[in-house]
């Protein structure tokens, strides 16, 4: 029997036409040529050392070339075919077949139990034997353990990892095992480092050292006839921490306030860090996870200047960087003060809130004559100050105006722009204004002086008062006082002063000047205390002293204080009538009588009687005393005329009436008594308390003549020019002018 036939009876006892299921297959071919003494078998099993079970049947097959008697032998006992665990078939004399089924254990048992099986054929008495053989277990490749490694497993850069799988040395057919490594979508296959092989176990592993290049996913695969198996996922990150880029915009890390500023911060790290941050001082700008680039954008501000910390974080550790960013603007915060003002210049200091973190310049003091509040550096012209050495915040502004008004601002420049200050007005200081002079309680001998004076911008220690009377010009009278305001006693009633008042400072003197007169006193006083009965009601004299001006005004009432219906009427520049039109019952009555004047007022009281009506007996009584009356003083004028004629004739003397009509007049008459051949006329030289006043020397006849207006004190009568001119004679009087004057003088 040829091999090909074999095989063909093989797949047909099994009911298999194609090879589908795997068998483990021992032909043990025995030819026997029959003229041979010593079985002979098909093939020479030499190579076989054991029969590997998997999860097939098993068909053995033991066949020689001649007719023989074949025996399966299992540790030297000889197993018939009627074994009741194998199934072993004597197909004919040449052939035997052992056959198992894949689910039968317990013939499975028996094969792997055995430590050896052999086909045995013999013929008479020569035996043939194969070497002797083992079954074993065949099994796709199991594994029985591999590397714990928590996922992702994080390996230190540059740190060593052994990566292991290890499988029992009983798996036959004995696997192939590699390693491979994924990453992405990319897949390569390694060889393993060690793989060693001890009495129940075979570990084969792969060693790595932390490079970077090694991080990924690892499995190991083993692989033999009966199948494969890849072991759990290793994955594996090689972690680092070395590296943190920082790209500023703009560059230069100066920016103009508003304008943008970008910070980005890569992190060269693995895994990516756990953040990233960006703080200023202790202040956290932003923070990002898990990642590895940061984009921090803003507008700058001010307050945006300062040192920055880019920080990321990772398992590895912390990796910083610092970067200091500026914010550059126009200065803030300009502000200045005063000092030592004079009457063209002042000092002043100032003061930067912020620079605008770029050098300040320049400083220039700028002032305008224009009421404004907002200054532009346009209005400086040439009362402005520029200061570049700004080692002391000080400086001094001249060439001002004195008493002038000023808006003054500070600017400060530096690279980026100009900022001012708020203006100031100023009033640069001079001498003091002239005095406001106001008289005030004005009296008859006394006056209250107040004034008010602009000081210049400078204080005035005091004032000086100086006063005299207007008619006498040199006549000065002065004091000091530190306050505005005093009392000038002891002057003249109805009098004009002309008065000023002098101030002044360290930057000059000033005099204002005012004239005022004082008051006249108002002397009212009763001429009789009898009253005289007209038909307008009682009536009763009262005098009054017109120096103060006309009477303006009476007004009449009780003690009591009711008022009485009253006129007055003058008969004279001093004596008033006052009619009292209400008060007709007899009685005493305590009067006040208030007199007013031009410039001012008076009161004065008094008791005023008004009688009892006269009785038909007083009547009668008058009618006979008053002729006798009249007939005495009759014979008395006769007497006196007869006395002065006869004075006249014996001593060449005559008597002058003068009578003066009205003082003022440019003419006076000074007629002598007697016939009217006798009578001449001259003028008179009159003179009051108050001022006199002549005509000039070349006045036809050398007369004088007065032009006051007040009361007459004396005068003087001159004879025309060619007469004997005897002295002239004073006569004084203490009567009203429209009296008439007796004058004796000597011819």
């Amino acid at each position: 029997m040829d091999f090909e036939r074999m095989w063909r009876y093989h797949k047909e006892r099994s009911g298999e036409s194609k090879a589908t299921v795997p068998r483990i297959l021992l032909v043990l071919l025995i030819y026997s040529g029959g003229v041979f003494s010593v079985p002979v078998f098909v093939d020479d099993p030499s190579s076989v050392r054991s029969v590997v079970i998997t999860e097939a049947d098993i068909d053995l097959v033991c066949s020689t070339q001649d007719p023989s008697t074949i025996k399966w032998v299992r540790d030297g006992v000889a197993l018939g075919p009627g074994d009741s665990t194998l199934n072993i078939t004597k197909v004919s004399d040449r052939k035997s077949v052992l056959y198992v089924r894949r689910d039968d254990s317990a013939a499975i048992g028996l094969l792997l139990g055995a430590s050896d099986f052999t086909c045995r054929a013999n013929d008479t008495s020569q035996v043939a034997s194969t070497n002797v053989f083992s079954f074993v277990l065949g099994r796709a490749p199991r594994i029985s353990r591999q590397s714990t490694l928590t996922s992702p497993f994080f390996l230190q850069e540059n740190q060593p990892l052994e990566l292991f799988c290890v499988f029992s040395v009983n798996i036959v057919p004995s696997p192939a095992v590699v390693w491979r490594k994924r990453n992405g979508n990319r897949s390569l296959e390694l060889n393993p480092t060690q793989d060693a092989t001890g009495a129940l176990e075979r570990t084969v592993s792969l060693m790595l050292d932390g490079r970077r290049s090694q991080d990924g996913t690892y499995t190991c695969e083993a692989r033999n006839s009966l199948g494969s198996i890849v072991s759990s996922l290793m994955v594996i990150t090689v972690t680092y921490l070395d590296n943190l880029t920082i790209s500023f915009t703009p560059s230069s890390r100066r920016v103009l306030e508003g304008n943008s500023v970008s910070v980005l911060a890569e992190v060269a790290s693995n895994p990516p860090p756990y953040n990233i941050t960006v703080s200023k001082g202790n202040t956290k700008k932003v923070t990002v996870t898990d990642t590895k680039t940061l984009n921090y954008a803003f507008q700058a501000k001010r307050e945006d200047s300062g040192n920055y910390t880019i920080t990321a974080s990772q398992r590895e550790g912390t990796i910083s960087k610092e970067l200091h960013l500026t914010v550059i603007g126009a200065p803030t915060g300009v502000q200045f003060s005063m000092s030592s003002l004079t009457n063209e210049s002042f000092s002043y200091e100032w003061s930067i809130g912020s620079d605008g973190n770029s050098r300040i310049q320049n400083v220039t003091m700028c002032c305008s004559q224009t009421p404004i509040q907002v200054i532009e550096p346009t209005m400086c012209g040439r009362m402005s100050r520029t200061m570049t050495n700004l080692s002391k915040a000080m400086d001094t502004l001249g060439g001002l105006r004195p008493n002038t008004e000023y808006y003054c601002a500070l600017f400060a420049y530096n690279e980026v722009g100009v900022t001012g200050s708020t203006a100031k007005r100023i009033r640069t200081k001079s001498a003091p204004g002239e005095a406001n002079i106001t008289c005030s309680s004005i009296q008859e001998t006394s006056l209250f002086l107040t004034w008010t004076v602009f000081n210049g911008g400078d204080a005035i220690g005091s004032y000086i008062v100086r006063y005299q009377p207007t008619s006498s010009p040199t006549n000065w009278k002065s004091l000091t006082v530190d306050v505005t305001q005093t009392q000038l006693k002891n002057l003249t009633e109805q009098t004009s002063y002309d008065m000023e008042v002098e101030a002044a400072n360290a930057y000059g003197t000033s005099i204002g000047r005012v004239t005022c007169s004082t008051q006249c006193e108002v002397l009212p006083e009763f001429l009789a205390d009898t009253v005289v009965d007209v038909d307008e009601g009682q009536a009763f004299q009262l005098r009054v002293d017109n120096r103060c001006g006309g009477v303006r005004d009476v007004e009449v009432s009780l003690c009591s204080g009711e008022s009485l219906q009253s006129e007055f009427s003058s008969h004279s520049s001093r004596v008033i009538w006052v009619n009292v039109t209400s008060l007709r019952e007899p009685g005493d009555y305590c009067i006040n009588v208030k007199v007013t004047t031009g410039s001012s007022s008076s009161v004065v009281t008094s008791t005023v009687s008004i009688p009892e009506p006269p009785s038909d007996d007083d009547i009668n009584l008058l009618i006979i005393i008053i002729p006798c009356v009249v007939g005495a003083v009759l014979i008395i004028v006769v007497i006196v005329i007869i006395i002065c004629c006869v004075r006249r004739n014996n001593k060449g003397e005559m008597t002058f009436e003068v009578r003066v009509e009205e003082v003022g007049m440019r003419h006076t008459e000074a007629t002598t008594p007697g016939s009217e051949s006798e009578s001449k006329s001259r003028d008179v030289y009159a003179s009051t308390d108050k001022s006199t006043s002549s005509v000039p020397e070349d006045d036809e006849g050398g007369n004088r003549y007065s032009q006051a207006s007040n009361v007459i004190t004396y005068a003087e009568l001159d004879l025309p020019s060619g007469e004997d001119r005897p002295p002239s004679r004073r006569f004084d009087h203490h009567t009203d002018y429209s009296e008439i004057w007796a004058v004796e003088t000597d011819l």
